[in-house]
């Protein structure tokens, strides 16, 4: 997934209406404008992390843990990380915010998910689920791998021991035709794990990662951020030498 890097020199001052502010912070220390940026790159990816996390939370069913958990922030290098770079030279300082996530870019701006060799894309039902509930992770031991056939008669065995069968019954089902799909038959009994009767999937983009750069991680916020944090520097000299 594409993340955003927040901070260099021109999203910093952009906005910066004098270049007085600038000359006095290089002027005070050589330290307050990275130190002061530094603040700000960390605090804007912070926003974004936690805006992009609550983005997801509104806007996703969250089976699993990982997926918050691989939303995550790197922190921006201390001054000395930066070869000694001095007065406004910060193009090598960054903070980063997205997520690591394998599957979570498709979300962001929508993709088309197409079934190996255009075969069929196996769709868990509510009865491979934990407690049958789509809230829920595919129980374990109704688990497919990449090595199971999914043509019609194959049949595999699941790591914990489940018999499965790719089929398409004959018969109904509470008066609708039976679907193809990946069955287990226990005591006579069918269940469908898996409805196999589509190639294509949809997955609609829901923009959460950009939703939170535009709202926290903005151009006018940045800036603002950053005079405060430069304010500070000022302040803290100030105080020194007071």
């Amino acid at each position: 997934m594409r993340v955003v890097y927040v901070a260099n020199k021109q999203m910093i001052t952009v906005d910066f209406k004098t270049k007085a502010f600038m000359k006095t912070l290089s002027l005070i220390s050589k330290d307050a404008i990275p130190n002061a940026a530094a603040l700000t790159l960390n605090f804007t990816a912070d926003q974004v992390t936690k805006q992009q996390i609550s983005n997801a939370r509104n806007g996703f069913l969250l089976r699993t843990p990982f997926t918050l958990r691989s939303m995550t922030t790197n922190r921006a290098r201390p001054y000395k990380a930066l070869n000694k770079a001095s007065g406004k030279k910060l193009k090598t300082m960054f903070s980063k915010a997205g997520t690591f996530s394998p599957y979570l870019w498709m979300h962001e701006d929508g993709h088309t998910i197409k079934g190996k060799d255009n075969g069929p894309i196996p769709i868990a039902t509510k009865t491979a689920r934990v407690s049958k509930s789509k809230r829920k992770v595919i129980a374990r031991r109704n688990r497919l791998n990449s090595s199971n056939s999914l043509r019609n008669g194959s049949t595999f065995t699941s790591e914990k021991g489940v018999e499965m069968r790719v089929m398409k019954p004959r018969g109904t089902n509470k008066g609708r035709p039976r679907k193809f799909g990946v069955y287990t038959i226990t005591r006579g009994k069918m269940k469908m794990l898996r409805n196999l009767e589509t190639s294509t999937v949809s997955v609609k983009g829901k923009g959460f990662h950009s939703r939170a750069v535009q709202r926290k991680g903005n151009n006018q916020l940045i800036a603002q951020r950053f005079k405060k944090y430069g304010q500070k520097e000022i302040n803290k000299v100030v105080r020194l030498h007071g």
